[in-house]
């Protein structure tokens, strides 16, 4: 369905969701941003051994991990603004 063929109220309920994801997609990116600068730092801790830490996951994991998590929240948001501007743009 395009724009061209929902009707106004369809339109302002789509956008709405879009707004909610947009604000929730922007909340998980400050919550992520604050824990990879966590994650950053104990990197830069030259005295870190967490390779051989059999309590949990290596510093190394959890970069990797939340670094793929980051980007899948920025995807989204970008996807989700694209959506708002054909929204906008009546596309």
């Amino acid at each position: 369905m395009t724009a061209t063929t929902m009707t106004p109220a369809q339109l302002a309920r789509f956008e709405g969701r879009l707004r909610a994801e947009r604000a929730d997609a922007e909340e998980r990116l400050a919550e992520f941003d604050g824990v990879m600068s966590e994650v950053r730092t104990a990197r830069s801790d030259a005295s870190a051994d967490d390779e051989h830490d059999p309590e949990g996951p290596t510093m190394t994991q959890e970069w990797s991990q939340r670094t793929a998590v980051l980007a899948d929240v920025r995807a989204e948001l970008a996807d989700v603004e694209r959506a708002l501007g054909r929204i906008a743009d009546g596309s």
